[in-house]
């Protein structure tokens, strides 16, 4: 994209890419006066531009945003992907973790964008398929559960001293029936709230289908 940018900057500016006889290329550049554009702050922006990727373009950007613990994810529960990990709190797997073993910890990425576990999966038709998960939060800290089908919120859960009570575990079921027969795409977001130890402790993610 870069490139494809510098070549129609010099191809307006009124300059030319020239090949050799051995495909070598060189940009012939237009010597101009400098032309300052208006000071522009951020705080008094200009009009929007309306640019957009196409989605080809949209492809080759493959970059992670935050920590990328898909390996420890995998390991955890596979199947199972993630996106937007923040690097707070040393995210990953724990061999042991308040009193469980194998504990995945996850952190929202910043104060806006909560940590996401995903994975398309289809649900067998005629039979109730229930999410098992079993989360906890740190000891001064607490999260929002999140647990959305295609996109969509069907449950929320507030993980905190005021819900699990003595123990930072706390086990949530959801119902995922009214998705038989479907693929669908599951995501599990460690969603966060007031910004203190916001980490996401998961010990248990299952699907059950009887």
């Amino acid at each position: 994209m870069c490139e494809n940018l510098v070549r129609q900057s010099v191809v307006r500016a009124g300059g030319r890419i020239e090949k050799d006889s051995n495909g070598k290329e060189t940009f012939a550049i237009p010597i101009r006066k400098p032309r300052p554009s208006q000071l522009e702050q951020c705080w008094e922006p200009g009009p929007i531009a309306n640019s957009r990727f196409t989605e080809a373009e949209m492809a080759k950007i493959t970059a992670i945003a935050g920590k990328d613990i898909s390996e420890a994810v995998s390991k955890f529960a596979p199947g199972w992907k993630v996106k937007s990990c923040g690097f707070d709190m040393d995210p990953g797997l724990r061999q042991e973790e308040m009193g469980k073993s194998n504990v995945l910890v996850t952190h929202p990425l910043d104060r806006r964008t909560g940590c996401q576990l995903y994975r398309e999966v289809k649900l067998p038709a005629g039979k109730k398929t229930t999410l098992h998960l079993t989360v906890g939060h740190h000891p001064d800290g607490d999260w929002d559960l999140i647990v959305a089908v295609d996109g969509k919120e069907i449950a929320r859960k507030a993980v905190s001293k005021q819900t699990t009570g003595r123990d930072i575990w706390m086990q949530a079921k959801v119902d995922l029936s009214d998705y038989a027969g479907k693929e669908v795409k599951l995501e599990l977001i460690n969603e966060p709230t007031g910004w203190k130890n916001e980490a996401g402790y998961w010990a248990e993610i299952s699907l059950e289908s009887r």
